[in-house]
């Protein structure tokens, strides 16, 4: 599929340390939307990924455009409608937004609105949102903050998100895939749709989530339950190592939904149940099968430095075995040598296993 870079929306920090580690052992680089004037906080662990390359900052110039022209247009079809169910006098009625509550927009703004910080939002499209009553300025403390309706603010970053991402060849990643499921295309047909269908019926999930989803059901297989303490140098670090591996991974978990055709499943839960379903047949068996084989070689690899063992004299008792974990430290004599033989052989065989499924062996490393 090529190059597997990630563009995070909809928020410009990301929520989650952990769901942000879980990526960087699938994506090749992890960008974010940092408009200019945005002050960023980031944590010691952000800053790691950010100084080992993986974490990327895209300013949203030249991606404005496209969002700003559809939803114009939209306010010129069906503003009126908009307002009737979008509309700023309609908030009383409103719960809180979640992702409002946890930022700092709930330090100056209204916790029932979503906000977007203003230079991801074109000026003349302010301008339209406000005149129907659809937006407001953030308040004196920060009137670059613009808030809306929760569903309005979400179509507006999966518009820009899926704007930018086209021109830069990126996927766009959200830590919930399937709240951001994008609108096909960026258009006034598009985003009428989105918003006023009044068919409930789900839109059909693409096939770029339910591969976020697959890669996240994979991987949470087999990761260490501790994750969220490992440090981002060793994750930086097994990214380079492996790098190869995650590549023929990426490939076969993209196929492997491309196989599925999941563009016509619009229910989540079935969507997990048809991808958990994939995972045991086609990912499971090999790595069980690589496992095996891999004991195996263990197995037979400690049968013969024993026989080796029984063999030598009675002050090297025990030297095999702990040739068997470490690398041999004894050069002379023929017990030595045959460890060794016994030793490099494990290595060989192990290599020549692993090598066999490069995508399988990933999981195995992420595991091990």
């Amino acid at each position: 599929m090529g190059d597997y870079l990630g563009l995070y929306y909809p928020f410009i920090d990301f929520r989650d340390e952990a769901w942000l580690k879980l990526t960087s052992l699938y994506w090749d680089r992890m960008a974010r939307i940092v408009p200019a004037g945005y002050g960023l906080r980031d944590s010691s662990t952000v800053a790691e990924f950010k100084d080992g390359g993986y974490v990327l900052d895209y300013h949203p110039s030249g991606a404005l455009g496209a969002p700003a022209k559809a939803f114009r247009a939209l306010l010129v079809s069906h503003g009126e409608r908009l307002a009737q169910r979008y509309g700023l006098h309609l908030r009383e009625s409103w719960p809180d937004d979640p992702s409002t509550l946890h930022s700092r927009a709930a330090q100056f703004g209204d916790t029932r609105l979503a906000y977007v910080f203003g230079p991801k939002i074109a000026a003349e499209l302010i301008d339209d949102l406000e005149a129907l009553g659809l937006a407001q300025r953030g308040g004196a403390r920060d009137p670059r903050w613009i808030g809306m309706h929760p569903r309005l603010e979400a179509m507006y970053m999966t518009a820009l998100a899926d704007s930018m991402a086209a021109r830069r060849k990126a996927q766009p990643v959200s830590d919930d895939a399937l709240s951001h499921i994008g609108i096909g295309d960026v258009t006034m047909e598009g985003l009428a749709e989105a918003l006023l269908d009044d068919d409930g019926e789900p839109p059909p999930i693409p096939s770029r989530a339910a591969e976020q989803l697959m890669a996240g059901l994979a991987i949470n297989m087999v990761v260490p339950a501790n994750l969220e303490d490992l440090p981002a140098r060793r994750l930086l670090d097994f990214r380079d190592q492996y790098a190869g591996e995650r590549a023929a991974f990426q490939d076969q978990i993209h196929a492997m939904v491309a196989s599925l055709d999941t563009d016509g499943i619009g229910d989540p839960d079935a969507l997990r149940d048809h991808l958990q379903i994939r995972y045991e047949k086609l990912l499971q068996p090999p790595l069980a099968d690589l496992k095996r084989r891999l004991r195996e070689v263990r197995i037979d690899t400690t049968t013969a430095v024993m026989n080796i063992k029984t063999t030598a004299p009675a002050g090297l008792t025990g030297v095999g075995l702990l040739m068997l974990h470490t690398r041999p430290l004894i050069g002379t004599g023929a017990v030595a040598l045959g460890v060794w033989g016994v030793w490099h052989g494990q290595r060989r065989t192990r290599r020549t296993l692993l090598s066999e499924r490069p995508a399988t062996s990933y999981l195995y490393q992420l595991e091990t």
